[in-house]
């Protein structure tokens, strides 16, 4: 973890760094999980994608899909064969 700004060029505290690590815990804690929704309504990403994304940022892991679950999703299958052994062996 880098001790300086690196856009202002200026040493930072150490302390400082931990309340910032801390206050992105707690978003992290606090908020919903991120998506790949767009806010101008335009859609960059496949509706598998954003899906696959959304199922893989469930917070609650008894809710979260295993990973042989995940592998079965749309988004795995059209991406060609081979990539479920690629991803299992990586």
């Amino acid at each position: 973890m880098p001790s300086h700004s690196e856009d202002a060029g200026q040493r930072v505290a150490p302390a400082m760094m931990c309340n910032w690590w801390l206050q992105v815990l707690l978003m992290t804690i606090q908020n919903p999980p991120p998506t790949l929704e767009s806010d101008t309504g335009k859609k960059h990403f496949s509706k598998s994608m954003r899906d696959i994304v959304a199922k893989c940022l469930v917070k609650d892991p008894s809710k979260r899909p295993s990973a042989a679950q995940l592998l079965e999703h749309k988004f795995f299958k059209v991406c060609g064969p081979g990539l479920e052994s690629q991803l299992l062996t990586a």
